[in-house]
């Protein structure tokens, strides 16, 4: 969270917007459901709500600078989906 919290500041995000952004993402809680079982529910400590309105914007912005972090590889990006292409 607070990864994308930054992110959103370096892009102009300010003020009163960026504790609203701050609002949103701290004490989320989250499961998993499979098959009709349901997990116990667990802090969400990073990432990006998914199903949210603003969820697919703020995952741009979470992986938007990636390639930039990974000097060993190349970063194939396509909406939501990345892959890897590692040589050594």
């Amino acid at each position: 969270m607070h990864i994308l919290l930054y992110k959103l500041s370096t892009y102009g995000v300010r003020s009163h917007a960026l504790n609203w952004f701050n609002s949103c993402l701290s004490s989320r809680q989250q499961f998993v459901c499979i098959g009709g079982s349901r997990s116990h529910l667990m802090k969400g400590s990073c990432g990006v709500p998914q199903g949210s309105v603003l969820g697919p914007l703020l995952f741009l912005l979470y992986i938007n600078d990636i390639e930039n972090n990974c000097t060993d590889c190349t970063v194939k990006l396509f909406a939501d989906d990345k892959q890897f292409v590692c040589l050594w």
